[in-house]
C-alpha cells in the first residue's frame, strides 16, 4: 500500500482524534450559558458580623459562562433577597469592568468553535469517502491524488488549530484577566479569601485544540510521504501489458511521477535488455 494513503490505520487515527475533538468542542458550546460547563469559577470567603456580635461565614460563588455568568451566596447565617442571580454580560445591571470584554471575547469564541465544529465534521465526512475510495480502488488508481487529499485535510486542521487557539487566549485575555482583577478587589475590600480560574469548559477545549494539533500533524506527515516517486509495474503474466516505469517531471513546481512505457524485456533502471 503506498505510504501517502497511509493504510487505513492513519485516516482511521485522525478520525478517532476528530471524534474527542468535536466532543470536547461541544462541551465549551454549553459554557455559553453559566448554569452547565463554565469557563471560569471564581470564589469568595468573609465572615459577617450580625446584630448580636456574632460572625457568619458567607460563601460567594461565582460561575463564569460565554454570554452570562451566575453569583450565589451560600452558608450565610442571614436573610437575602437572592441566593442566586445570573447576570448577562450585556445586560444593563452588569456594570462592572469585566463585563464589555467577557461580551466581546465570548461572542468571538462562539463563532470560532462554531466553525472549527462544522470544519471538524467536514473533515470527518471526507476522511469516511476517502476510505471508501480506497476500499473499491487500486492504490495505482489514486495515486498523487491521494497526498492532495491529505493536503488539503492538514491545511483545514490547521486552519482548526488556529481557531481553537485564538480561543483559548481570547478567553484569558481579556476575559478571565479582568474578571480576577474583580475577584481579587472584591475579595480585599472585605479582607476576605478568594480564588479564580478558569473552568472545564475551557480545559476541555484547550484539550481539543491539542487533540486537533496531532490530528494536523498526522495528515501533514502522511501527506510529505506521499511525495515520493510511485513505481508502477504489471507483471508479464497478467496478459502481456505493456510494464510501466515512474519518471519524475516538474507541474507548478513540483516533482511528481509519470508512468512511461517500458520496452519488454528492458531494465528500467539501467536501460539494458534481458538476454
Amino acid at each position: 500500500m503506498c505510504c501517502c494513503c497511509g493504510s487505513a490505520i492513519a485516516h482511521g487515527a485522525s478520525f478517532t482524534l476528530l471524534v474527542l475533538v468535536g466532543i470536547f468542542i461541544v462541551v465549551g458550546w454549553a459554557g455559553a450559558d453559566s448554569k452547565g460547563a463554565v469557563w471560569g469559577a471564581s470564589q469568595i470567603d468573609y465572615d459577617v458580623i450580625l446584630s448580636n456580635n456574632a460572625t457568619s461565614k458567607c460563601e460567594e460563588n461565582y460561575f463564569w459562562g460565554l454570554t452570562q455568568y451566575t453569583v450565589q451566596i451560600k452558608s450565610c447565617a442571614i436573610i437575602l433577597s437572592e441566593s442566586e442571580k445570573t447576570f448577562s454580560y450585556d445586560g444593563s445591571d452588569c456594570d462592572q469592568d469585566y463585563c464589555d470584554p467577557c461580551k466581546n471575547a465570548g461572542g468571538v469564541i462562539v463563532f470560532f468553535i462554531t466553525a472549527s465544529f462544522l470544519a471538524i465534521v467536514g473533515v470527518m465526512a471526507y476522511i469516511v469517502y476517502i476510505l471508501r475510495q480506497q476500499a473499491s480502488e487500486q492504490e495505482a488508481e489514486r495515486g498523487i491524488s491521494c497526498t492532495k487529499d491529505r493536503q488539503l485535510l492538514s491545511l483545514v486542521l490547521t486552519g482548526v488549530c488556529i481557531a481553537l487557539y485564538l480561543t483559548i487566549q481570547i478567553w484569558v485575555t481579556p476575559c478571565q484577566n479582568e474578571i480576577n482583577d474583580f475577584i481579587e478587589d472584591s475579595a480585599n475590600s472585605r479582607n476576605a479569601n478568594y480564588e479564580s480560574t478558569i473552568a472545564g469548559a475551557y480545559a476541555t477545549v484547550f484539550t481539543g485544540w491539542i487533540l486537533a494539533l496531532i490530528a494536523a500533524g498526522n495528515q501533514c506527515c502522511y501527506a510529505k510521504m506521499g511525495q515520493r516517486n510511485v513505481v508502477v509495474r504489471n507483471s508479464a503474466n497478467m496478459g502481456g501489458a505493456p510494464v510501466y516505469d515512474a519518471q519524475p517531471v516538474r507541474a507548478g513546481g513540483i516533482q511528481v511521477a509519470q508512468a512511461v512505457p517500458v520496452e519488454e524485456g528492458k531494465n528500467p533502471r539501467t536501460g539494458e535488455y534481458a538476454l
